[in-house]
């Protein structure tokens, strides 16, 4: 197959050199770790040391050591190569086309459905309810027999254009004689679009 089919085609490149660099800071590493293990070993405790006295304690004078200086300004260079040229940013990654492709679709769903019928919000609404309130109020929403709200009253002529009650209850939370009713928001679980389409199909179920 051969090393670039192995590496991803025109990426071996960055690939090769990303493996390169790191064997090659690795490798001063280690020669500048020898380096410095056996200067202590041959250091007999001499050196200039800094003016003054603590306790008869004195201080060495310790220049910052060449090999350290070297590998800090290499790390520095691949960091700076890294996001550059290695992998800079806003380039293509498969996180970002996905992202993009979900932004894309949404934008087209919210087109399409920006202004449904009743006949399709209420149809909507029902996935909504059954998945989300149905478990505390019921699947025919007489609220599991006082365990949650009734929400029948809501479809009676009594009850008229009560959506927006309804969605504000959902969304914020309430607390009655019942129980208290978590707020949706709060949660992250539906957002006042989805809440709307419940409350329809709620006011219209008989």
């Amino acid at each position: 197959m051969g090393v670039e089919g192995l590496l991803g085609g025109s990426n071996s490149t960055i690939y090769i050199l990303g493996v390169a660099g790191f064997f090659v800071v690795v490798l001063i590493s280690l020669f500048v770790i020898g380096l410095y293990l056996k200067r202590i070993k041959a250091d007999k405790g001499g050196g200039q040391t800094e003016p003054g006295e603590w306790d008869g304690i004195k201080e060495y004078r310790n220049p910052i050591p060449a090999g350290w200086a070297i590998s800090f300004v290499l790390v520095l260079i691949c960091a700076i190569w890294y996001w550059v040229a290695g992998y800079p940013l806003g380039a293509y990654s498969q996180v970002g086309e996905y992202n993009t492709e979900v932004s894309e679709w949404n934008g087209k769903f919210s087109e399409k459905w920006k202004n449904p019928s009743t006949e399709t919000l209420v149809d909507m609404g029902k996935s909504v309810y059954l998945t989300q309130c149905a478990p505390c109020h019921g699947n025919t929403l007489d609220g599991n027999s006082g365990r949650a709200a009734d929400l029948r009253k809501y479809a009676t002529a009594d009850f008229a254009g009560s959506e927006s009650a309804i969605v504000s209850f959902a969304l914020y939370g309430t607390k009655g004689e019942i129980g208290q009713m978590p707020s949706f928001e709060a949660a992250g679980t539906l957002n006042e679009l989805q809440l709307s389409a419940a409350a329809a199909y709620i006011t219209s179920s008989k």
